[in-house]
């Protein structure tokens, strides 16, 4: 895991790390930078939930202009502003279903585009280097609705690390020249209001997944939720993984369960699958498997999706590269777990990793060999079992799913895919189990 005082630069064929924090500039140039996240799986569930961010009424969108504040008090060169700036750049057009595009070519006049990416109703989210030496990473957005990119964050810090989920975005901003510790602080701006505020410092913090008002994030692979309207954190110090994930109701997490004060090596349970409740805190398992492998876990709706490693087989020095994974659906409800691997086994010889859920839809990278450098990236319905293929050469890149869009996370092109959409449901349906 990479985090802001002690990382260099990653290196996917040697490193084992699994990085979207902050690093040392001056260690790593911005396309050195490699940031493999699940920055946000989270579905669209609960679309009607208002967000409430304490700011002042929402005015005439029509005169809605950035908001600008100064990072340090008196210094008009630490000015930072938020709110979309429509710029005179087309995107390309966003993608049918089944298909892939770079929503924004290389060959761009802005300046160098980055990871991680991100989606709501109005913007497909990712970073740009601008070709300016005094600028670093400012947050872009293409627009869903008129196809032009327009400026999100606009500063002359690191603004590359951030979360979206509705009409709120978090970011971390990082002034590389001044003490990191003092100087890192993470922002929440309103795309209601373009109204924007400080939430708190910032420090080793990884993974930051965002749904309103919950923040889930972690540190050194403990799990960390903030509750943006009460201003609380809570560590979840009982608990060791790589990828919490919340809906708003529950945090997930693969990883090992211990009591306090107690090693992790020495938990009882190996590695399982955890679910903590965002009200109590109480933490539950939702299944352990005899396995070396940190299972990544999805939280959507009724359902926990659950990679685990009952039967994988690891041959690389490098993380989730493993082959025979299994994938399992956990119905809090019911409570009944059922596999999905088998209708895909077909599918899952040699190299099958980096998996993303959104319900119904199951991604993963797929080789014929053990190979990492290769592989296409595919999509598994597990209501209709069918295959959609999207990207041809996805390799060793982190993608997750959101709203039914896949989303590259490390790479220096930003490459979308449209998923087909869920059928509506009727108001007059009865439904057992929430499932359309």
């Amino acid at each position: 895991m990479l985090f802001f005082v002690f990382c260099a630069s990653c290196n996917p064929e040697n490193s084992n790390n699994d990085a979207d924090t902050v690093t040392d500039i001056d260690a790593t140039s911005e396309n050195d930078m490699e940031h493999d996240d699940y920055s946000d799986d989270s579905s669209n569930i609960d679309t009607e939930q208002e967000v409430d961010t304490d700011f002042d009424e929402v005015p005439d969108s029509d005169s809605l202009k950035p908001t600008c504040i100064e990072i340090y008090e008196g210094d008009p060169g630490s000015e930072l502003c938020f709110g979309p700036v429509k710029t005179d750049v087309k995107c390309n057009k966003m993608p049918e279903d089944g298909e892939y595009i770079i929503i924004l070519d290389e060959e761009n006049p802005i300046g160098t585009t980055s990871d991680p990416m991100d989606i709501n109703d109005d913007f497909v989210f990712f970073p740009i280097y601008p070709d300016k030496e005094e600028i670093d990473a400012n947050i872009y957005g293409c627009s869903r609705i008129d196809g032009y990119l327009y400026e999100i964050v606009s500063s002359a810090y690191n603004n590359s690390f951030f979360t979206v989920d509705k009409d709120v975005i978090l970011f971390v901003i990082w002034d590389i020249s001044r003490d990191y510790m003092e100087n890192v602080k993470l922002l929440l701006g309103d795309f209601k209001t373009n109204k924007i505020k400080e939430i708190k410092g910032w420090g080793s913090y990884g993974k930051i997944q965002l749904k309103y008002p919950f923040l889930s994030y972690q540190s050194f692979d403990t799990p960390y939720i903030l509750n943006i309207e009460t201003d609380e954190t809570v560590e979840l110090d009982m608990l060791q993984g790589s990828f919490p994930r919340n809906d708003g109701k529950s945090l997930v997490l693969g990883g090992r369960y211990v009591g306090n004060e107690e090693p992790f090596s020495d938990s009882p349970f190996g590695v399982g699958s955890w679910i903590v409740d965002m009200e109590t805190f109480e933490i539950n398992p939702l299944n352990v498997t005899a396995s070396l492998v940190d299972g990544i876990v999805n939280v959507e709706g009724d359902y926990v999706f659950i990679e685990s490693g009952r039967d994988t087989v690891y041959y690389t020095n490098y993380p989730d590269q493993y082959s025979g994974m299994d994938v399992y659906a956990f119905n809090l409800k019911t409570k009944r777990e059922e596999k999905f691997t088998p209708e895909i086994k077909g599918i899952f010889k040699g190299n099958s990793i980096r998996p993303s859920f959104e319900y119904p839809y199951f991604h993963y990278v797929s080789n014929e060999d053990d190979s990492t450098g290769t592989g296409g990236s595919f999509v598994y319905n597990i209501e209709t079992e069918k295959v959609i293929p999207l990207l041809p050469k996805a390799g060793d890149r982190w993608l997750h799913i959101k709203d039914r869009h896949v989303m590259v996370d490390t790479s220096y092109t930003p490459i979308i895919s449209k998923l087909p959409d869920l059928p509506i449901e009727h108001d007059d349906s009865q439904c057992h189990d929430d499932n359309i």
